[in-house]
C-alpha cells in the first residue's frame, strides 16, 4: 500500500513472484491495484504512461521517488546490448538517506558488461536500471536523523548496501552480508545527476583530492580490502597485475610497512605507474622465462626464503584457483596470498592467469 506524503510515493517491497514490468510499469500497476483498476487497465497505463512494457526475469528494486521531477540518467532500459540516456523521476530519500549530486563518475569494468550485455549481466541486472558505482559528488539533501554529515560537503559512498541486522552486520562484517545490494547493480546508480544512498554508506572527501581521483574510490576501496586483509609490515609481496587496482595495492603495500614489493605485468606503462607508486621492483614477464626472471628478482633484493623451492607461495598460488598448504588464501577476482612458512604474499589482480584445479598446480620455482 503506498504512503504519499509531501509529493514523495514509498512502496514495501513486493512478493518476488509477483510479476514486474520495470520500475515503472511497477510503480503503475501497483497504483492501479491500489485503485481497483482491471489487468487490462493496469497494463495500458504502463503502455501510456512508459511506452511498451520491458519484461525483466529479474524483478526490480523498488526505489522510491519524486513523481513530477525529472533528472538525466544512463539508464539500461533493454535485455540487449548498449544504454540509454533518458529522463528519471528524481530519487526520494527516507529519513536515514543522503541525495547526492553527482559531480563525477567513473566506467568500472561491471559498467563494461552492463553495457555489453554479457551472460553475468544477463543474470544479474534487472530492467530498467540506473547503473554507475564510482562517482564523486555533494551533498544536496539528508534526511530527518542522518547526524556527522552537512549540506554542500563533497563525498563518495560505498556501493554496497548491507541490511545491518544480520549477524554478520552485527559483527562488523558487513562484506559477508546474505542481503548486500549493489549500487548501479541491484539498485539505481550514479549515471544520473542524483543519487539516493544511505548515510552510513557515505563518506567525506578531503579538500586535497580531485574530483578525478575521487569518482573511482570503489577501486580504491577494492585494493585497500585485498592488501589489508594481512599483516603487511616487513613481508616481500608479489603483484602479479599492474592494473589500476594493482598499481593502487603497491602503494598501500608500501605504506603500511611492507619490505618489497614486486609487481609484474605484460605492459611497460603500467609497470612505470606501478615504480612511481612506491614498488621495489616492476617486472615484465612477457618473453623469455618467468621463473628465471623472478629468480634473479629475489636474488637483486636479496630475498632468500620468499618463492624458494621448498615453500612457493607465489608459484604454487599464481593461478586464481589454486591453493597451496602453506598458505591462506582468499579469491574475489583479486587475492592474496600469505605463506605462513616462508613470509612471502602474492597478491593476483590481473585475470591474465586462468584458473586451475589444486592437482594442476604451478611448479615451485
Amino acid at each position: 500500500m503506498p504512503i504519499l506524503r509531501s509529493g514523495v510515493m514509498r512502496f514495501a517491497r513486493l512478493p518476488t513472484r509477483m510479476p514486474l514490468v520495470g520500475i515503472h510499469g511497477s510503480l503503475t500497476s501497483l497504483r492501479c491495484q491500489v485503485r481497483g483498476c482491471s489487468a487490462e487497465a493496469s497494463a495500458q497505463a504502463e503502455k501510456q504512461d512508459f511506452g511498451a512494457p520491458l519484461l525483466s526475469p529479474i524483478p526490480p528494486p523498488i526505489q522510491p521517488v519524486l513523481w513530477g521531477t525529472s533528472m538525466k540518467a544512463l539508464v539500461k532500459t533493454e535485455r540487449s546490448g548498449g544504454l540509454t540516456l533518458t529522463d528519471v523521476p528524481k530519487p526520494a530519500i527516507g529519513p536515514n538517506d543522503v541525495l547526492i549530486e553527482i559531480s563525477k563518475t567513473a566506467i568500472c569494468g561491471t559498467d563494461v558488461h552492463i553495457y555489453d550485455w554479457n551472460d553475468w549481466a544477463k543474470r544479474t541486472i534487472p530492467t530498467p536500471m540506473v547503473v554507475g558505482h564510482e562517482y564523486c559528488g555533494t551533498i544536496k539533501e539528508m534526511g530527518s536523523e542522518v547526524t556527522g554529515l552537512e549540506i554542500g560537503q563533497r563525498v563518495t559512498g560505498e556501493g554496497h548496501i548491507t541490511c545491518g541486522f544480520c549477524r554478520n552486520c552485527r559483527a562488523g562484517r558487513r562484506h559477508l552480508c546474505r542481503e548486500t545490494v549493489g549500487v548501479g547493480v541491484n539498485r539505481p546508480g550514479a549515471f544520473a545527476e542524483y543519487l539516493c544512498l544511505p548515510s552510513i554508506n557515505v563518506f567525506k572527501l578531503s579538500d586535497n583530492v580531485s574530483d578525478d581521483i575521487a569518482s573511482f574510490m570503489d577501486a580504491l576501496g577494492n585494493a585497500t580490502h585485498t592488501a589489508l586483509s594481512f599483516n603487511l609490515v616487513g613481508e616481500d609481496v608479489l603483484i602479479t597485475g599492474a592494473g589500476p587496482i594493482g598499481v593502487m595495492a603497491a602503494a598501500i603495500c608500501r605504506h603500511v610497512g611492507a619490505r618489497h614489493v614486486v609487481v609484474t605485468d605484460i605492459n611497460d606503462y603500467r609497470l612505470n605507474l606501478a615504480v612511481k607508486c612506491g614498488a621495489t621492483k616492476a617486472l615484465n614477464v612477457s618473453g623469455g622465462d618467468a621463473t628465471e626472471k623472478l629468480r634473479k628478482v629475489m636474488k637483486e633484493l636479496n630475498m632468500t626464503e620468499a618463492l624458494s623451492s621448498r615453500e612457493s607461495t607465489a608459484g604454487r598460488c599464481l593461478k586464481p584457483g589454486t591453493k597451496c598448504k602453506a598458505c591462506w588464501w582468499v579469491d574475489f577476482k583479486r587475492r592474496l596470498c600469505l605463506s605462513s612458512r616462508t613470509g612471502m604474499m602474492s597478491i593476483s589482480l590481473t585475470r591474465a592467469f586462468q584458473p586451475c584445479s589444486p592437482d594442476k598446480r604451478v611448479k615451485s620455482f
